[in-house]
């Protein structure tokens, strides 16, 4: 589940399960929470643009909107995007981040698997 904790760390292999609705925010912004407002990223990936896409939830569909800048540092499928349409997500559609500059900490990119349903490799 995504959560307002600061500390959670996304790893390799890691199964997060994303709410129902709702809009989740993907970059390098650290999430901030300043009173009843929140800035910054739900899922933050450092050496990627500030904001670099958002995941649009609602029960029945999840589409992914990049942003308008940053598209072409995002791969759906493994084709680089062109541009930046929303693209509804279908059960293990791949996702790839690429960083900036090309590395942080030996990575060049971070990459996503989308499952619609939530699936435990412990349970």
């Amino acid at each position: 589940m995504i959560s307002n904790d600061l500390t959670q760390k996304i790893e390799e292999g890691l199964s997060i399960q994303l709410p129902a609705r709702g809009k989740i925010k993907i970059g390098s912004a650290q999430l901030k929470i300043l009173g009843s407002q929140q800035f910054g990223v739900n899922i933050c990936l450092p050496g990627l643009p500030l904001h670099i896409a958002d995941l649009d939830l609602t029960p029945s569909q999840t589409i992914l909107v990049p942003n308008i800048k940053f598209f072409s540092k995002i791969e759906y499928q493994g084709d680089r995007l062109t541009e930046s349409t929303p693209i509804k997500l279908k059960h293990n559609d791949l996702i790839t981040f690429h960083a900036e500059n090309g590395v942080y900490n030996g990575k060049k990119l971070f990459r996503f698997v989308y499952y619609n349903r939530f699936l435990d490799p412990q349970g």
